[in-house]
This record gives structure tokens, C-alpha cells and sequence, in this order.
């Protein structure tokens, strides 16, 4: 399968996650697809930092742009992951337990933040960001997870 029929599989089935992904066809395009979208939110960002707001940072007009499609490019890519552990042999089950677990290590951080009435404190900003190291270790054992060969788990069984 080429880069074409990779990438065009990949946005076909973006928000169904129907099927199964092999590994050329899950990282290649998911790999080119967030470069694309970083590649235009930085040129929109320089052109809107050169013409229209310089040196007042991002106007509002560009984050109308790229949150949104930062939101359908992650929804994309979880899709593809799933299709990636289908292929691997794991069960959609585990991708539930996956985002609860990704949202775990930040219950610290949003207990002590709701009972200092949303105030932000050293403890708080500590909190977070052992937080933000737990769910960044999470993101990286999905990543060596999604790098696994196909029917991994099955034929360990």
C-alpha cells in the first residue's frame, strides 16, 4: 500500500474506527498528518504575526482555526489507534481503561485546585505537572504499545 491509499484510508475511516491498521498504514500518515496541521498553524501564526498583530502573540481569529482542527486531528488519530490495537489483537475495551488511566494522575492536581477555589498555588502547579509527567509517560507506553507487530496479542495466547 502506498503513502496515498495510506493517507486517504487514514481520513476515510478517521471518525469510525472501523477496520484494522498495520503499521505503515497507522504511523506514516498519522506521523505527516500532525506535521501538515503544525505546519499550517505556523504559517497562519506568522502571517497574522508579520500583517496584522505584531508582537501581540496569536489573535483569536487563528485559535478559531486551530482548536478545532487540533480536536479533529487528535479525534483521528484515536481513531486510528484503535484500529491499531485491533490489528495488534487487544480489545476496545482496554482503550477505555487507556483514557482513564491518562486522566488519573491529574485527580491530585484538580482536588487541590477546586479546594483552593480555583486558585493557583506552588502545591497546585506541582501537582500539575507530576500530572502532566504521568500522563506523558502513559502517551509513551501507547507508543511502544502501537509499535507491537500484528495479531501480537493473539499469538501470545
Amino acid at each position: 500500500m502506498g503513502m496515498r491509499e495510506a493517507m486517504k484510508d487514514f481520513w476515510w475511516y478517521a471518525f469510525t474506527s472501523e477496520g484494522r491498521d498495520t503499521r505503515t498504514q497507522f504511523w506514516p500518515p498519522m506521523i505527516l498528518s500532525v506535521a501538515i496541521w503544525m505546519l499550517i498553524c505556523w504559517l497562519l501564526w506568522w502571517l497574522d504575526e508579520q500583517f496584522y498583530n505584531p508582537g501581540e502573540g496569536m489573535s483569536i481569529g487563528l485559535l478559531f482555526f486551530c482548536l478545532p482542527s487540533f480536536f479533529i486531528l487528535v479525534w483521528a488519530c484515536s481513531s486510528g489507534f484503535i484500529r491499531r490495537l485491533r490489528d495488534i489483537g487487544i480489545s476496545e475495551k482496554w482503550y477505555v481503561d487507556i483514557q482513564i488511566m491518562s486522566g488519573i494522575p491529574y485527580l491530585p492536581f484538580l482536588i487541590v485546585y477546586i479546594m483552593n477555589g480555583f486558585k493557583q498555588t506552588a502545591l497546585s502547579d506541582t501537582l500539575f505537572q507530576l500530572g502532566a509527567s504521568g500522563f506523558f509517560i502513559i502517551m509513551g507506553v501507547l507508543l511502544l504499545i502501537s509499535l507491537l507487530p500484528t495479531d501480537w496479542a493473539l499469538k501470545r495466547k
